[in-house]
């Protein structure tokens, strides 16, 4: 019975296989291809859309100063933004601590 089986079961020709295979490795190319440039173009928009954190203390105080002088920040607001960013810069340019300021001699008085 068994022999009967496999003689009525359709057979693949030998040729068939030799037209899927350069299909299906073309197929799976131009998958990979949009793959890869989907990846892209999602990495190059993160990049884009990175903020700019790099920035040294000396141009960060540039433009805040700018702000301030179109009057978008105020005074006391520029103010905290110079105090934090000044010893920030200090460290860039690698200077010394602003020493504090000492008190004024006492005069030995009458």
């Amino acid at each position: 019975m068994n022999v009967a089986r496999l003689a009525v079961a359709p057979q693949v020709p030998p040729d068939a296989v030799d037209v899927l295979t350069p299909t299906f490795w073309t197929a799976l190319l131009m998958l990979g291809a949009l793959t890869l440039a989907g990846l892209l173009i999602v990495r190059i928009g993160k990049w884009m859309k990175k903020p700019d954190t790099d920035l040294a203390a000396a141009d960060e105080l540039t433009r805040f100063r700018q702000l301030y002088e179109r009057g978008e920040l105020g005074r006391d607001e520029y103010e905290k933004i110079k105090a934090k960013l000044v010893p920030r810069m200090r460290k860039e340019l690698d200077l010394p601590a602003k020493p504090k300021e000492a008190p004024p001699p006492e005069s030995a008085g009458p």
